[in-house]
């Protein structure tokens, strides 16, 4: 089965600290951008929905920004009436 991502939501994944929205409307998506500026976080977003964790990543790294505990959030749409999303809040104690 073929899936495609319509828009993407996103907060509290590694470098991308509050509300992250776009829409990947085309065929193609080319996403760029100076260091640090969360690029690699989009694609960790990703994987933790689909598999629930980030290979490179232990699961406290996941849901932390500066060491501070994050809401992590993600929701995909993948068509005009369905979506999927994963909401944790994680503490680290």
């Amino acid at each position: 089965m073929k899936t495609k991502i319509k828009a993407l939501s996103l907060k509290g994944i590694r470098g991308i600290r509050e509300n992250f929205s776009m829409n990947l409307n085309g065929n193609s998506i080319l996403i760029y951008g100076d260091n640090g500026t969360g690029k690699s976080s989009l694609t960790d977003a990703m994987e933790w929905l689909y598999y629930d964790q980030i290979q490179h990543l232990s699961n406290e790294e996941i849901g932390r920004h500066k060491g501070k505990d994050a809401l992590r959030n993600i929701a995909f749409s993948i068509a005009e009436d369905r979506a999927v999303s994963r909401h944790r809040y994680f503490i680290h104690l």
